[in-house]
């Protein structure tokens, strides 16, 4: 951040939102590649998921408790960071089987290319029972702008929350700082099967009702 302030006249926040828009700009282009793929893969399925992962999002993560001590964290060996972020972001995806291979290309993307907090790069595996997930027979929508709508939500609305996106972060506890990515990817993804639910309910005659 201080980077960013330093170099930043008036008008200071219109400067301040310029360099960070660069910054997101600049981001590998895994970032968004896998974002949308996680978030695709969500909204494909949101019809066949969408009553087990509705359950899931009564009793979600609290990432703040997750990752502990915020700064005095250091997540730098694949296995804390499996541990403590993969394996809840795992668990919180369980309920939609066919995207887990989405949520851990996301999470090496991030790690491996953004964050870089270890030596060698991590390969992470969403190793969780799956038998529980709830699936019906998918539906096919009409409303393909709709998908499109919640697919591009959730990467606009979590993408400012990267770690390591600032330069002057220590990436050694950028992702014990950064909890709000994590928070805010689960939370979106949960929030395409209540969309999903709440179409359903204005869902006559094989049309959506948008009004």
């Amino acid at each position: 951040v201080a980077t960013v302030i330093v170099d930043c006249f008036d008008p200071h926040i219109q400067c301040v939102q310029s360099v960070f828009d660069e910054l997101i700009d600049a981001l590998p282009s895994c970032v968004d590649a896998t974002m949308t793929d996680l978030a695709q893969c969500a909204v494909d399925n949101a019809e066949s998921c969408k009553a087990g992962c509705m359950d899931h999002a009564q009793t979600s993560n609290n990432w703040a408790e997750i990752v502990g001590d915020g700064p005095a964290t250091a997540l730098t060996t694949c296995p804390s960071i499996q541990n403590t972020i993969m394996d809840p972001l795992c668990e919180a995806s369980a309920c939609c089987p066919p995207c887990l291979g989405k949520v851990e290309a996301l999470g090496e993307c991030i790690v491996n290319e953004v964050v870089k907090p270890t030596i060698k790069p991590c390969d992470f595996v969403c190793n969780v029972d799956t038998t529980s997930a709830t699936t019906t027979t998918s539906v096919a929508s009409d409303n393909e702008n709709r998908k499109l709508q919640d697919t591009n939500a959730i990467v606009e609305e979590c993408v400012r929350y990267i770690p390591g996106v600032l330069p002057s972060t220590d990436n050694s506890i950028a992702l014990a700082t950064h909890p709000q990515f994590f928070d805010c990817i689960e939370k979106e993804y949960y929030e395409v099967y209540e969309h999903e639910i709440s179409s359903s309910l204005a869902y006559d005659g094989g049309f959506y009702d948008d009004c």
